[in-house]
């Protein structure tokens, strides 16, 4: 058995005989040569081997580990990532190829550099070895101190690099959890505030759950993606947000509306526009002068749920064949996410229980519905209200009310 041979001893996987320098994240500086890395060299020749060890050695390197076998290294480094790989220059190309190709394409690997190192300078072979991914190349001979000002470097520069790419996934993660934090409050804001509107209409606040629900699933039936489907699942519960600014005299009344009652009813659409739209920059440069929660709030001028929110709000009562209101759209100048929460609105409406009525059975519904047909509603939307009444039906029993309005009135009558 060669010298070399009696030197090299597998490591055994989970070993801490030597120092895994590149699990060390809590550094705060780049690691020592000397002292704190292990180094593999790998190679073909006994020659090249014994000389690269006893020069490392020489210059103070403590842990130096030299293997000859491709199928030992890649076990061995796989086992007990090395701080450094020094490869032989031919083997950077043809006999040790395969450890190279395993270096690059496992991720765990990719964290150990590798210098290759040439019997004679090759401007060809460098270029080649440096384009597969190789940290350095060295040709000897050359001076102790070089090697070791090289391999320190080599130190240096990828603990700056892995230190980096921790503060970045760190990053990452708090910004993720942030904007995870802040879409469940704005959730729960944009719930709070359109319960609190059908509150005012004496019903439990379930009505736009389900007519989120409602157009949810209507999106994805048309092929809105699963991302604008949620947007839309919470912008469609702000329909009748504008209800907040009805009067309870109108708004509570049992009976038939007065015509000019009526129009004031009508104009919850504008009123929820106007709630839910941003501040013009006049208003929004007054409120900021005031105080600093004001611009914090206004910091959502261009979101793009308050902006959906707000068309549905103005156009949900807009009618297929243009005779709705405020504005009397017609077809697709009405935008779509009106005409959605339009059929889910008028489902929900007519299939619930309500202070002025009982639930209509959800067969006439449909029927009621479809009467509609390019009148009220968008054919093309309704086919897809229709295609999916199974999931409607399954929203409409998971969300239903728990009060018994028009049973409670007629007992009480």
């Amino acid at each position: 058995m060669s010298a070399v041979a009696e030197r090299v001893a597998p490591i055994p996987a989970g070993s801490t005989a030597l120092p895994t320098v590149h699990d060390r994240h809590s550094r705060q500086e780049p690691p020592d040569l000397c002292t704190e890395a292990h180094v593999l060299v790998v190679g073909w020749s006994e020659d090249y081997l014994e000389t690269l060890q006893a020069e490392l050695e020489n210059a103070g390197v403590l842990h130096v580990t030299v293997c000859r076998a491709e199928t030992r290294a890649v076990e061995q480094i796989r086992g007990h990532l090395p701080d450094i790989l020094l490869l032989e220059a031919g083997l950077a190309e043809s006999r040790h190829a395969g450890l190279l190709q395993a270096l690059m394409l496992e991720t765990r690997l990719q964290n150990c550099p590798v210098i290759v190192v040439a019997q004679r300078r090759d401007l060809e072979q460098k270029r080649r070895c440096l384009e597969i991914g190789c940290f350095d190349f060295l040709v000897r001979p050359f001076e102790q101190i070089e090697l070791v000002l090289r391999l320190q470097h080599t130190l240096d520069s990828c603990w700056y690099r892995d230190t980096l790419r921790m503060r970045d996934a760190q990053f990452e993660e708090a910004v993720r959890r942030r904007t995870e934090d802040l879409a469940q409050s704005r959730m729960e804001i944009v719930q709070c505030l359109a319960r609190a509107a059908e509150f005012r209409d004496d019903v439990t606040g379930n009505h736009v759950v389900r007519v989120g629900k409602y157009v949810r699933i209507i999106s994805r039936e048309l092929g809105l993606s699963e991302a604008h489907a949620e947007l839309l699942d919470q912008a469609a519960q702000l329909h009748d947000v504008g209800k907040i600014a009805i009067p309870d005299s109108i708004l509570k009344k049992p009976g038939p509306l007065e015509p000019d009652q009526f129009d004031l009813m009508r104009k919850h659409t504008a009123f929820g526009k106007q709630v839910l739209c941003p501040f013009s920059a006049h208003e929004q440069e007054q409120i900021r002068s005031h105080t600093r929660l004001g611009n914090q709030v206004l910091s959502v001028r261009s979101s793009p749920l308050m902006m959906l929110a707000a068309r549905i709000a103005q156009t949900h009562h807009e009618r297929w064949d243009g005779t709705g209101y405020p504005l009397g759209l017609a077809g697709e100048d009405i935008p779509l996410e009106g005409r959605m929460t339009a059929v889910a609105d008028v489902f929900d409406a007519l299939s619930t229980e309500r202070p002025y009525k009982p639930a209509i059975p959800r067969q006439r519904c449909f029927e009621i519905m479809e009467q509609g047909r390019a009148t009220q509603f968008d054919p093309r939307v309704l086919d897809a209200f229709f295609r999916r009444s199974e999931d409607i039906t399954r929203i409409q029993m998971q969300y239903m009310d728990d009060v018994p309005f028009f049973g409670q009135q007629e007992a009480q009558g």
